[in-house]
């Protein structure tokens, strides 16, 4: 849905665009168009398109890109194959280039965020305070998924209190953040878009940062928007949360969080940011053919 509410909600909405949806078998020939969104490069996705003449095609090509670790050899070669101007997600540039051919271009791109969807109520008052919400996928310490490795060691403290997300996907997940205080975004590899999610309802944020996921590099830091965490001071930081979940600070900090997502990572604002970026390609790819 926050795919939806990017590619197709919102931009459909961009007064500088006429965005025509193409669905299913398609051939490209003829095509008439400045910019051309691909939805996946994924054998299991495009193999069933019956996609013809996309290669030929003279605008600017753009696609999604999966989870990194789903970018393969087959990825690459298509990307290259039917000229691939621009790579998108909300993936941080650093783990998409483990396995994207680093001669592709990415831009990284927050989807979907929007007030309706992440709801922030004034209950500040009313939410759990004497624990800390974590979320999502939690595969056990022997895991292949690494990456979250240190989401699962955050959770067997005693003061964190883990749901599957799953209860909460989608439109429901605001239900969720927004009976706590405090939550935590924890994924070691990339970013992920629990660290728009969690500040948008108005949680505080326990944030693991690294230099793969690249959070420091959307404006996120440590005591003013968020509280980093890492292996060796998470235990000392929840604690230090926990034992006075009344003090005004966690308040503000949750509160600047809040509002550096509204002042950037809007579903809004990062469409606008799409748009001007493939406007700018679509110029130049136009002097390059006169």
């Amino acid at each position: 849905m926050n795919n939806r509410r990017f590619f197709v909600d919102e931009l459909s909405k961009h007064a500088e665009l006429h965005v025509v949806p193409c669905i299913g078998e398609y051939d490209c020939k003829g095509l008439d168009c400045d910019v051309v969104i691909l939805w996946s490069l994924l054998l299991k996705n495009i193999v069933p398109m019956g996609l013809s003449g996309f290669e030929d095609l003279k605008c600017v090509k753009v696609t999604r890109a999966p989870d990194a670790w789903e970018i393969d050899k087959f990825y690459n070669e298509t990307a290259k194959k039917l000229g691939i101007d621009l790579v998108v997600s909300f993936q941080s540039p650093n783990c998409q280039y483990q396995y994207l051919n680093k001669d592709i271009p990415y831009k990284r791109l927050v989807l979907g965020i929007d007030g309706d969807t992440y709801k922030c109520p004034k209950n500040w008052d009313r939410r759990y305070k004497d624990s800390i919400l974590s979320s999502g996928v939690l595969p056990g310490p022997m895991s292949w998924t690494w990456f979250y490795h240190f989401r699962w060691k955050c959770a067997q403290h005693p003061g964190v209190h883990h749901i599957a997300k799953k209860d909460f996907l989608g439109v429901d997940y605001w239900k969720l953040l927004t009976q706590y205080r405090a939550a935590i975004a924890c994924m070691t590899l990339t970013s992920v878009l629990k660290y728009f999610e969690i500040p948008m309802c108005g949680c505080l944020m326990f944030a693991e940062s690294t230099r793969s996921n690249q959070i420091e590099d959307l404006g996120f830091k440590d005591g003013v928007n968020c509280v980093f965490i890492d292996r060796k001071n998470h235990k000392k930081r929840f604690e230090q949360y926990l034992a006075t979940p009344d003090a005004s600070v966690w308040r503000e900090i949750a509160e600047e969080g809040r509002q550096l997502v509204l002042d950037n990572y809007t579903n809004e604002r990062q469409v606008k940011e799409f748009v001007q970026t493939v406007k700018s390609m679509a110029a130049a790819k136009s002097r390059k053919v006169l």
